[in-house]
Parts: C-alpha cells; structure tokens; sequence
C-alpha cells in the first residue's frame, strides 16, 4: 500500500471500494485503513495475488483504493458474477457457507477442484481475522468455461466495525476451528491470519487501542495453531492390519 495522490474523477472509475474510515477512528487512529488493506494483502497472500492497494487522504478523511480487477482503461470491463447471483440461478440453496456452495459447483463441473481448495482457504482466513460480512455477494468468479474465482476483495475485520451509533464495544476473539478433513486448509489460512494479527500488533501507524487487540488475537491464534498441528501429528503408535493381526493370533 502506498500513500497517492488526491482523488479525481478517474481514479474513482477505477475503484473496487472507496471506503469511509472516519467511524474506526474510535478505535484506531489515522492510518487505521492500513489494517483493511493489509488484510486484502494477506488474503493474497495465502491463496492469489490482489491488486495494487493505496491510502487515499482527502478532505479530512482516509479511505482506501483498490484497483479494480474487472477494469480495463476508461471503459472496457470484464465480466464477473457473485456467487450471490449463481447460487440464486443454478443452486437455490440457502447456505452461506462459501465452501459448501465451492462444492456444489465443483459437483456441477462449473469449478475447478484447486478453485474449491482456495475458497476454503479464503474463508477460513475471513475467520480467522474476524471478518463477520462474508456474504455471497463478497466472493465473485469469472465466467470463462468453468467459472475461475476473481481476486478477493471486501476481506477485512467487521468484528470490529462501530456501531450504528460510533460505540465501539468489546469483541470476544473467537476463532472457527477446523475438521480434521479442513486441517490443512486452515492451517494455511491461520500461518496468514497470524501475520496479519502481529503485522497489526507492531505498525505504529496503527492506533495504540487497537495494536493491543493485534497483539491480543495474534497470541490466541498462535495457541490454537500450535494445538491444531498437534492433533495433525500421527498418534506415535504403530498401526496393524486388522486381518493380519488376526491371522497371526490363530
């Protein structure tokens, strides 16, 4: 992320979200949008390239620029579809669990299997950083063929959003732990999740508040992966063929 220039016509034409920052700085002080933005970073980083990021101040206030990856020059678009608008024409579910609708897709032969492995990675990362808004309409894909998932966008910590009111009140750190079939998906969704939290923990451009609340969710996180790898590990003991085993005993 960069610090640029003022806003102008044409750079609002190429904007993915323009966000308002002025309600966070209960919590944090200016600079806080580094937070949003690094959060879309990570994303990248634990499943696919994001693109370019940047500070916006202007006229008092701070927001964030993201370049839009369905944007080419001053009027060419690409074409992309929410999952929001797929699941209402070819699913008709009701779930909102973004792995469970991967699935589905992939079942359809709509989506490629490594496309189904990211979304779960890209979930559990959304959790794991406390993103509460994770509706269908924040995941989109192609539509080349097969659908192909687009870069993420609208990933950030809304935990942690003010109320309606500007009261910010406390948020419990409770982090979604895996099945032992999600492990390794998780596992990589939390390596990301954990440098998010400690990145946070140690900006200085991030207000003092919420630096505690980075420090804070970075070291429970770190427990919960220590634990969770744990559990992966084979128990130690030797495992014998049942059939064998029996053969041997007759």
């Amino acid at each position: 992320m960069t610090a640029c220039a003022p806003v102008t016509p044409a750079r609002v034409r190429n904007l993915v979200a323009f966000v308002g920052l002025a309600p966070l700085l209960l919590l944090v002080l200016p600079g806080t949008l580094l937070l949003v933005g690094a959060a879309l970073l990570f994303a990248g980083v634990a499943v696919m390239a994001m693109g370019p990021l940047a500070v916006v101040p202007h006229a008092g206030r701070t927001f964030l620029e993201v370049e839009r990856f369905d944007r080419h020059g001053a009027h060419g678009r690409s074409a992309v579809v929410s999952l929001e608008t797929i699941d209402a024409a070819l699913l008709g579910s009701s779930s909102t669990h973004w792995p469970e609708l991967a699935g589905r897709l992939h079942a359809a032969r709509l989506l490629e299997a490594a496309d189904v492995g990211d979304i779960e990675t890209v979930w559990w990362f959304g959790k794991l950083i406390r993103n509460t808004d994770m509706h269908l309409g924040n995941l989109s894909f192609e539509p080349a063929g097969r659908l192909r998932m687009t870069p993420v966008h609208d990933m950030l910590p809304m935990a942690y959003a003010p109320l309606a009111g500007g009261e910010v009140p406390p948020r419990a750190f409770d982090a979604a732990l895996p099945m032992p079939e999600q492990r390794e998906r998780w596992l990589k969704a939390c390596a990301a999740a954990l440098d998010f939290w400690r990145r946070a923990a140690d900006d200085e451009r991030i207000g003092a508040v919420f630096r505690v609340v980075g420090a804070d969710n970075a070291a429970k996180l770190a427990r919960l992966r220590v634990a969770t790898m744990k559990k992966a590990r084979p128990a130690g003991r030797a495992f014998v063929d049942v059939a064998q085993a029996r053969r041997f005993s007759a």
